[in-house]
């Protein structure tokens, strides 16, 4: 449930939405009760995976179930969410889209570096960028509007791994996210010999000097 509400707590009101891979549709749902979007598509990849959808939003005229992979049935709208699923999935979802919409929600379960490297080369600006936990997992959660102007936004390689936000204002979540990482980092280290230990431990003495930092930041 934090999860979903944290999701929802960071997409703009709209005229139009899509909730892609919907699931059992309670974003959406929410979307549609509280008014936060006059006109709702929600979708899935196949007709069961989208009745538990269904049945939740009976009754909503102006929630239209879509079967389909992506936005490749969905017709233009204003924000899509993109939420649960892998950043190669996402990246080929937006690669693949037959329209860019003007607001991008998504929540990657994996390569955030790379979805944000895309985002960017899209001409979109990167609103809000942050680590949060929910049920003792690590999520990420990106809200990203397309620009007009021709000065896209630079990003740092840092930046790209792990968030401009979460860098320039870390989280208690990030920072705990980091410590594990760390930790986790340090217990591999020690079955690593040779070349191989010396140069995973460059890179954690890395992470290591960055938690320090965000850390006295906080």
């Amino acid at each position: 449930k934090k999860r979903f509400e944290i999701i929802y707590s960071v997409i703009p009101c709209v005229d139009s939405f899509a909730d892609v891979g919907c699931d059992h549709g309670i974003i959406s749902l929410e979307m549609i009760k509280n008014e936060k979007c006059k006109t709702l598509y929600y979708s899935d990849v196949s007709s069961p995976s989208l009745k538990k959808a269904e049945k939740l939003l009976a009754g909503y005229e102006n929630a239209k179930g879509v079967v389909c992979d992506g936005l490749k049935l969905i017709p233009p709208c204003d924000c899509v969410l993109i939420a649960g699923m892998g950043g190669e999935n996402i990246i080929e979802i937006i690669s693949s889209a037959p329209f860019l919409p003007e607001f991008f929600v998504l929540q990657p379960m994996k390569n955030c570096d790379k979805v944000r490297k895309l985002l960017l080369e899209k001409g979109y600006k990167i609103l809000k960028d942050f680590k949060f936990s929910a049920l003792n997992t690590f999520y990420d959660l990106i809200l990203a509007q397309k620009i007009k102007s021709f000065n896209l936004d630079v990003y740092s390689e840092e930046e790209l791994f792990y968030g401009r936000d979460n860098l320039i204002s870390p989280t208690e979540d990030f920072l705990d996210f980091l410590k594990e990482e760390i930790a986790v980092k340090e217990h591999i280290a020690l079955s690593l010999s040779g070349e191989k230990q010396k140069m995973f431990c460059e890179k954690l003495s890395k992470e290591k000097a960055l938690y320090e930092r965000l850390r006295v930041k906080r």
